[in-house]
């Protein structure tokens, strides 16, 4: 949770020092399989679908450098394999003259920043997607002790963790269902 709520993979460090500890890269692929490991255990897509979408964001953000950057050249440069190149992405560079020319790669360069657009909106779709995002540990901790009524250690593990989880989840529907015959 301390993860999630700060975004500093440190925290997966079981030493209480991490905050001397440098950052090191590779934690972001540990986390990703925690994540994935979560999703499996969980039983729910959600996890694999925001690394999609993110996955997908980072492709566009790629596509947007590389077609700024290849309208930029072409603002210096005529070159034939980059026009071909941006051509087959959809940006027609008209070289008849140099004023068609201009206003194509100005077209092309405000037609390229819709991608932006649809970059900040899938982050925000991503973003609203992580629903667990913004709760401490000390509250996820003092829920599952509420709701399981027991103590429940904090060194707890991703299963044990979703099997909790599991339980309170059946015991709510069940609950909710005897309510909705009313039962209690």
């Amino acid at each position: 949770m301390q993860v999630i709520n700060t975004g500093d993979y440190r925290y997966l460090y079981k030493a209480r020092i991490y905050k001397l500890l440098a950052p090191d890269p590779s934690l972001v692929f540990t986390w990703g399989d925690i994540l994935l490991e979560y999703g499996k255990l969980d039983h729910t897509s959600s996890i694999q679908d925001a690394f999609e979408k993110d996955k997908y964001i980072k492709q566009l953000e790629n596509a947007y450098t590389t077609i700024k950057a290849m309208i930029r050249k072409l603002m210096f440069v005529v070159d034939k394999r980059t026009i071909l190149d941006l051509h087959a992405l959809g940006y027609i560079i008209d070289t008849t003259d140099s004023r068609e020319y201009a206003k194509s790669l100005s077209a092309a360069d405000k037609k390229s920043n819709s991608l932006v657009t649809r970059i900040r909106m899938l982050k925000n779709e991503l973003k609203g997607d992580h629903s667990e995002t913004g709760v401490s540990f000390d509250s996820l901790m003092a829920m599952l002790n509420s709701q399981l009524q027991i103590n429940v250690p904090e060194n707890i593990s991703v299963a044990r963790y979703c099997e909790y989880k599991k339980i309170i989840t059946e015991r709510n529907k069940k609950n909710a269902e005897r309510t909705k015959k009313g039962i209690r």
